[in-house]
């Protein structure tokens, strides 16, 4: 939001910060670090940081890819078998992933351009991890514009799990979480 508010044009190069305050952090990059293939793969997207490893969704389950400083890439699987760089995944804008802070690092920056927007991005049915393809926050509605239908659920990560908001057409607010009415979510 700082970058929008700052008048930053589309496809300026930008710098953002995303604080790691658990050692377990669910997050997204916004900025495109390239076109699509190689510059958006996940060793030229985050630091790296031995030690640590990030989560990725794959529709199914997650994939853990670990830093790992012994490996010849640079990069193993959860038990420790070396992953070519160019298995890596792909972490553009809007892809959402767990981050496993090990190594205790204060923040995660990602240094990229920012989009054009209006973006579209396609949703599918069942569980996906993402994050605004745009640096900006709000609300899920009001805010990045999502057409949320009754039934539609928002899962957020806390740090300690998972806190689901539910929209709702009949509840006062418009949504519900599991102690009845609640606030829109914000991303």
């Amino acid at each position: 939001a700082a970058l929008i508010a700052a008048g930053l044009s589309p496809l300026s190069a930008a710098t953002y910060t995303v604080p790691l305050p658990c050692s377990l952090v669910c997050v997204a990059n916004s900025l495109d670090a390239g076109p699509p293939g190689e510059l958006n793969r996940a060793d030229h997207v985050i630091p790296y940081s031995d030690g640590d490893n990030i989560q990725v969704w794959t529709g199914v389950s997650f994939q853990a890819y670990v830093m790992d400083s012994l490996s010849t890439t640079g990069w193993t699987d959860a038990i420790g078998n070396n992953i070519p760089l160019s298995s890596l995944p792909i972490l553009g804008p809007g892809r959402g992933f767990f981050y496993g802070n090990n190594a205790g690092m204060p923040d995660l920056t990602f240094t990229g351009t920012v989009r054009a927007s209006p973006i579209s991005v396609l949703i599918p049915i069942g569980l996906s991890i993402l994050g605004s393809p745009l640096v900006y926050g709000g609300t899920v509605t009001g805010g990045l514009g999502l057409n949320v239908q009754d039934g539609d659920t928002i899962q957020k990560w806390t740090c300690m799990g998972w806190n689901a908001v539910t929209r709702d057409s009949l509840s006062s607010t418009g949504w519900t979480d599991s102690s009845g009415d609640c606030p829109e979510p914000t991303i």
